[in-house]
């Protein structure tokens, strides 16, 4: 019971700094779009449309010039044509959504932090550059974004537009790997880091119970089918990678593989178009994984080496968030045996 009534106390506290606004969802005719229905249960939404600082295109930094982290410190790092980019959780928070064009690529980077969800998506919907910040509303308590050319309101953990014009259209995953500060400096000693003065302003198996994660305990899931009735979520725990780097392949909706470090604290999943035979590789990271061609993959899925190098695996609808926002967002799970 009192194990109870402490997650209760610290997810009210994240409710607190997530939202600009705690009270119950109230819908501002005047600022939210009118001419669309909200296509989820008022009763879910919370807040008010009070939108959060813009972050777009921001100037970033050495690594080797950050100060102010923890090593532990969780961090998002993305990867483009060889130049890597990290997004420290401390940083983003104050934004929450964070947009960039880089190398060819929009996207934005959104974390939550009552969820403890980050990640990377693709902004362009119907060749439309959006530009995302938070808007104050949360959709079972995980940040809802707003575009303002389009009026659009999209739901991070759901991955879908949930008023206006894109209306149950998905937003695409990319690739992304969320591990600590150590690791970035360690392994990225060349990257190129948000900061705060960035801104001018193993198999599956259905049978098992979860009985044993705790509501805050942060885990990884695979959405396997985003646009199915029941979506069904592969639930992967950092314990399940605790015997150096391990893959396991996931068969529901398509074939993937998700490769992850316990002690790295990273876990990623990609598609399997090919139906290659992955196996994981030790002590190389941020090289990963190698297939049967000789082909050897990094952690954002990039071949860096072997016949098809530069080809790059598509990602997976998957990310970290808390179990409890796992729980609340879907109903039916699958966990490793």
């Amino acid at each position: 019971m009192k194990s109870k009534i402490i997650s209760i106390l610290f997810i009210s506290f994240l409710f607190i700094s997530c939202n600009s606004s705690s009270s119950n969802f109230t819908e501002d005719e005047g600022i939210v779009n009118a001419d669309f229905d909200w296509t989820v249960p008022l009763k879910d939404l919370r807040g008010n449309y009070n939108a959060f600082p813009f972050a777009e295109n921001p100037v970033l930094t050495n690594i080797g010039e950050v100060e102010g982290l923890f090593d532990d410190s969780t961090v998002a790092i993305i990867s483009f044509n060889e130049q890597v980019y990290v997004y420290p959780h401390t940083y983003i928070q104050t934004y929450e959504t964070v947009n960039h064009f880089l190398n060819g690529h929009f996207f934005t980077i959104s974390y939550c932090p009552i969820t403890q969800s980050t990640i990377n998506l693709n902004r362009v919907v119907e060749n439309q550059n959006l530009s995302f910040r938070a808007s104050g509303i949360l959709y079972k308590n995980n940040v809802v974004m707003h575009d303002s050319d389009s009026d659009t309101y999209w739901s991070q953990m759901r991955l879908q537009c949930i008023k206006g014009q894109f209306e149950n259209q998905y937003l695409e995953v990319l690739p992304m790997v969320e591990t600590t500060w150590k690791v970035a400096k360690t392994y990225f000693p060349n990257a190129k880091v948000f900061t705060s003065s960035s801104i001018t302003r193993k198999n599956m198996n259905t049978n098992r119970t979860n009985n044993d994660i705790t509501s805050v305990e942060k885990v990884f899931g695979v959405i396997n089918d985003i646009t199915g009735v029941n979506k069904d979520v592969s639930i992967y725990r950092y314990t399940d990678f605790d015997l150096g780097t391990v893959l396991y392949n996931n068969f529901f909706s398509e074939k993937k593989v998700v490769i992850g470090n316990e002690s790295l604290r990273f876990i990623v999943a990609f598609i399997n178009e090919n139906d290659s035979t992955f196996e994981a590789i030790q002590n190389e990271f941020p090289i990963i994984m190698k297939d049967e061609l000789g082909n050897r993959w990094n952690a954002f899925g990039i071949a860096v080496s072997g016949p098809n190098q530069g080809s790059r695996l598509k990602s997976v609808n998957g990310f970290v968030a808390y179990w409890w926002a796992w729980n609340d967002f879907y109903d039916s799970f699958n966990f490793v045996e």
